[in-house]
């Protein structure tokens, strides 16, 4: 895609220096910023460069500069006041305005640079919103494509033992409560299409009763394929029945996004433990899976918009960051909270030890929410 730079930049680690829509790079620098020992010297050098104004070896001007999530960039090739010197100009450079007028090689102030640099940065962001909305998009029709393709097999089989005159209500069952899991999940997985774009969408619905552990089975039935990919396996326990949660609809969604995660970046032939504890006051719940170790620094970051640890990304490019993220507002909007941490696998943890290496850990999530009763 072509990029929408108004001054020339200097790509980073392609070595390749881009023209400038408005203002435009001598051909000098556009042949040389490569093959010319005094350039690939400067451009070297400005990778480890504070950000600021400095001089090429040929008078002209490079703006090293670093945004919001620390993402550098260097613009270059400028005749910025202050900064460019003409003397140091190489003779083809000085001379080349007149071989082609068409080009925009005029001199620039330090304010008008700063706007540039933001139009850049507005249309760098605007990019990036539209690639992640697209594939949110693109991961909400693949789930929807499963999901229905499960539909039809499970209630293929259910037609098939209906009319077999067979015996075994307990497979009758099993199969109806996972196609009505399955299909409500269709409906939550758009209603998590709609949140991306509209956060107060979240609370649009009135409060009614919720119980955890149904819930969590329902969700355990409908990813039921995916874990099955995977070999891993899900355990839900619970200290007692359940009581009644007061909460919104989104609430559901919850469960969906814990599991869902877990199961993504589990190790193959693995458990997923929910542990749900009910008191008449709150409903406490964890989640806990074998995943890779999160970098320094990435717990503190895991709830943010967007991020991705830097192993997670490793495991699978599926996922944009939204999931935990979506978590965290569906707790703060029930005056709960959720919790991220790591800790060393347990011995009494199922399987074989030696599986795991010491890039694992058992990775949990801990959830408190307040309830809500009517009296």
């Amino acid at each position: 895609m072509k990029e929408f730079n108004c001054v020339p930049l200097f790509h980073q680690g392609i070595n390749e220096l881009t023209d400038g829509i408005e203002i435009n790079a001598p051909d000098f620098c556009l042949k040389n910023c490569t093959c010319n020992e005094k350039c690939r010297q400067h451009y070297a050098t400005l990778l480890f460069k504070s950000d600021g104004n400095y001089q090429c070896p040929f008078g002209f001007a490079s703006t090293v500069f670093s945004d919001s999530e620390k993402d550098r960039y260097i613009f270059t090739s400028m005749r910025l006041e202050n900064v460019y010197s003409a003397k140091l100009a190489d003779p083809k450079a000085k001379t080349i305005s007149a071989d082609q007028p068409r080009k925009n090689y005029r001199r620039i102030s330090e304010r008008e640079l700063q706007n540039f640099i933001d139009y850049y940065l507005e249309y760098k962001n605007s990019v990036e919103k539209h690639r992640n909305l697209q594939i949110f998009v693109e991961n909400i029709f693949h789930d929807m494509r499963k999901f229905n393709a499960q539909l039809k097999t499970k209630s293929y089989y259910l037609y098939r033992k209906a009319n077999s005159g067979a015996k075994g209500c307990g497979q009758f069952m099993e199969l109806s409560k996972t196609i009505y899991a399955i299909s409500s999940y269709m409906t939550l997985r758009m209603d998590a299409y709609d949140f991306m774009y509209n956060e107060a969408l979240l609370a649009t619905t009135e409060k009614s009763g919720h119980n955890i552990y149904h819930i969590f089975d329902k969700v355990k039935h409908c990813l039921k394929d995916k874990a099955d990919e995977r070999s891993v396996t899900i355990h839900i326990n619970s200290n007692g029945e359940c009581g009644e949660l007061k909460a919104y609809d989104c609430l559901d969604l919850l469960p969906f996004i814990l599991l869902d995660n877990a199961i993504k970046y589990s190790d193959r032939k693995t458990h997923i433990q929910v542990e749900i504890k009910d008191t008449p006051a709150s409903c406490i719940f964890s989640v806990s899976s074998i995943s890779p170790r999160l970098a320094d620094g990435e717990c503190e970051r895991i709830f943010d918009r967007g991020f991705r640890g830097e192993n997670a990304r490793k495991v699978t490019d599926e996922g944009l960051g939204i999931g935990l993220y979506t978590a965290k507002k569906i707790c703060d909007l029930h005056n709960g909270s959720i919790e991220a941490y790591e800790k060393p696998i347990p011995n009494s943890y199922p399987g074989n030890r030696k599986d795991f290496d010491q890039n694992k850990c058992l990775f949990v999530m801990d959830i408190r929410l307040n309830k809500e009763y009517n009296i």
